[in-house]
């Protein structure tokens, strides 16, 4: 019950899931302005830009996942940086407005 706390209180948030569809966890670290470090597995390459709003690491590569998460910890300007990319981002891609407008369009096939 207490996510949206623990995510700003939170610098940056992490998957290293194997497998998402779409994960909504990201999605709700993005609107409150976290940047993500994540492999970069379907469904989190859609909504994570590599160096814009997070960063894609591979599958078991630990070392660089750890990197990463060290880079921005360490660096407070990226991390703020790249944590109002993501918000933007993702508050723009999840847009009512924005979703129906694309859905009425998939439907009259535009």
């Amino acid at each position: 019950t207490d996510i949206a706390e623990i995510l700003y209180a939170s610098d940056v948030f992490v998957l290293t899931s194997l497998w998402e569809g779409l994960p909504c966890t990201i999605v709700e670290a993005m609107c409150c302005g976290k940047p993500t470090v994540a492999n970069g597995i379907d469904g989190v390459k859609e909504i994570v830009e590599e160096g814009k709003t997070g960063f894609l690491t591979q599958v078991y590569r630990y070392q660089d996942t750890a990197k990463r998460i060290v880079d921005l910890v360490v660096d407070e300007k990226k991390r703020i940086d790249m944590g109002n990319a993501a918000k933007k981002s993702i508050t723009q891609e999840f847009d009512l407005n924005f979703v129906v407008k694309a859905h009425q369009d998939l439907y009259n096939g535009q």
